[in-house]
Order: C-alpha cells, then structure tokens, then sequence
C-alpha cells in the first residue's frame, strides 16, 4: 500500500499539490500581465489628454482677437517616460541640435500632415500616438521641450492673425523679459508716485 502511494508522487509532493503550485504561478503571471496592460492604458490616456488640452487651448487662443499664452499648465500632463515634445515639421531645416530626434520620428513612418511629435515615439503608446496634427496653427521650423519645460513654448495672435504662432522662447530670454518688466513698471510706479507728491 505504500508503495502504490509513492508512485503518486513527484519530489515527495502528490500530483494535486504541484498542480496547485503551477495554477497559482499562473494567476500571479496573469495578474501582473493584465495589471501592466492597465498601466499603459493609463499612459495612453495621458498622452491624449494632453493632445486634447492643447488643442482646446490652442483653439481658445484661436478663438480671441489678441492672445498671449504659454503651455505651463500642460507641464505635468504627460509620462513620465516621454522625454521631448517638438513641435513643428520634421523636414525643415533648423538647429542640429535636433536631427537625432527628427531621424527617431523619420524611422517611424510619420504622416507629413502632423506637426506635434513625442519622443522618444515608441514610449508613446507603442507609437500609436507618437505624432498629433494641431489645428489652427503655425509652427516655423522644428523645436524641442522637455515635458517639465512648456513654459517656453508660447502661443501668439494678434487680431489680424488668422492662425495661432506657436514659437519657442529660451527660459534665460523669459526669465530676462519678466526681469526688464517688473523693473520697468517698478520705475514707472516710483515716478508716477513722486509726480503725485510733486503736485
């Protein structure tokens, strides 16, 4: 009788026990699998939430006779996966400091119409939503930003524009514009002050 018992068992565990190990690795794998299928969903969404932000803003500014605005507000909106955000048309001929990011996006087979390109592309939800078509803007040349670093892209109209300028401005010359700014009107505010105790 021991004997036909031990023929049941492999490494001194019954075959019910080892079928049970291998159904619980199988849960665990699956479980990892579909929670990792999740996550990149969630960035998915993230990417074209941000897409859809930018148009919706690009569009308000569209929408008015005068605007000033910049892509602060969108900073924190994509992966964190996703290094560069460039804006513009990949076969213009612009700074150097951006034909490995422009040859990355030329190997993925972009659609020439598209004038907004995340990089690297296949951190963009496999690529699927590496390249988005603005509307309603102008965009000369071909620029970068790093997520974190929006503020410098700056959405321009004057009331006889037709469409939106979207141009890139270092943060050192924005940082030297509010610099001049608050000094300008803090003059302008000691002056007029002093006019009116003149008085």
């Amino acid at each position: 009788m021991f004997r036909g018992r031990r023929g049941q068992e492999i490494f001194g565990m019954s075959y019910g026990v080892i079928f049970s190990i291998i159904l619980i690795i199988a849960v665990i794998a699956t479980g990892f699998l579909v929670i990792r299928h999740f996550l990149g969903l969630s960035e998915c969404t993230q990417i074209g939430s941000f897409y859809g932000e930018l148009q919706v803003k690009v569009d308000g500014c569209w929408n008015s006779g005068i605007c000033k605005d910049n892509l602060k507000e969108l900073e924190s909106k994509l992966p964190g996966k996703i290094e560069f955000v460039c804006f513009g048309d990949v076969d213009s001929v612009g700074s150097r400091k951006y034909n490995e990011l422009k040859n990355s996006i030329k190997r993925m087979n972009f659609d020439p119409d598209k004038n907004i390109f995340i990089y690297p592309p296949e951190k963009a939800c496999d690529g699927e939503l590496f390249e988005y078509k603005l509307k309603h803007a102008e965009i000369s040349g071909f620029y970068c930003s790093e997520p974190k670093k929006l503020e410098a892209i700056k959405l321009n109209k004057e009331i006889s524009d037709r469409i939106v300028k979207i141009q890139k401005f270092p943060i050192i010359g924005l940082y030297l514009i509010r610099q001049f700014l608050s000094t300008h009107s803090l003059f302008l505010a000691t002056e007029s002050r002093r006019m009116s105790i003149t008085k």
